[in-house]
């Protein structure tokens, strides 16, 4: 079975590749400009501090507070400047990854839930396969959905992991994903609700009690991790939307 588990995500991963494999020669477009190539703050990892003090769209040549709090999308950039510089294969490269691994993990989390191993593998392959996700994989800028989902995904992966064997190794990695997955994109925000209905509907086999018992024991500190991302977004970018900055 075991094998057959490494041929289905091989598989899984080449669906991946077939389908993503031409944006690989892509140039940069859109707001890759403003956020990589005339970006100075992405150069050099020395700006780190910035990224997270900072609205992405405030850092570097922009004039707009655009409300975004992404500061790990920002370090990616510079992980692919110090790798690439400005040679765009190897951008999309990293997007064509995090999509591969996002992928794998939909069947791994899948299979971990219903026991179907068919099931999960075609559900993954329709998820790797979905034109749904072609701005996410294509576009450049467009990976904070990918790299996001992905840290998302490995999140649910360890809980559900920890549910079962209570070994705190993986609830504890399961907090940084997901703590992870909130500094990359906003929409992380739903992990912890996300968490509950699979212990209410899955885990729990739909009951209610032992949902409450389990409030200390697996939700509580996903609210945990959720309370200070809000704390550290609160200080450092506030709530203020898509507003330009006043001229000096």
């Amino acid at each position: 079975m075991q094998v057959q588990k490494s041929a289905l995500i091989v598989l899984i991963i080449t669906s991946c590749v077939v389908s993503y494999s031409n944006t690989l020669f892509s140039n940069f477009l859109w707001d890759d400009t403003a956020l990589i190539t005339k970006n100075p703050y992405i150069r050099s990892f020395k700006f780190l501090p910035n990224f997270f003090t900072q609205d992405i769209w405030n850092i570097g040549p922009q004039t707009m507070i655009s409300g975004y709090y992404r500061p790990l999308l920002a370090a990616s950039f510079t992980l692919d400047y110090l790798i690439w510089h400005t040679n765009p294969f190897g951008y999309h490269l990293t997007n064509l990854i995090f999509h591969s691994l996002a992928s794998i993990l939909v069947f791994v989390l899948a299979q971990m839930l219903f026991k179907e191993t068919v099931i999960s593998f075609f559900s993954a392959l329709l998820f790797s396969v979905h034109p749904i996700h072609t701005e996410a994989v294509s576009f450049i800028s467009g990976r904070v959905d990918v790299i996001c989902l992905a840290f998302f995904l490995l999140s649910l992966v360890l809980f559900v992991n920890y549910s079962s064997n209570k070994k705190f190794i993986f609830y504890l990695f399961s907090l940084i994903c997901f703590f992870v997955s909130l500094l990359i994109k906003e929409m992380a925000i739903m992990l912890p609700f996300i968490v509950i209905a699979i212990d209410y509907l899955i885990l729990s086999r739909q009951d209610i009690k032992k949902v409450f018992k389990n409030t200390l024991g697996l939700h509580l500190g996903f609210f945990v991790v959720l309370a200070l991302y809000l704390l550290m977004r609160t200080l450092f970018v506030g709530w203020s939307f898509f507003k330009l900055k006043p001229f000096h």
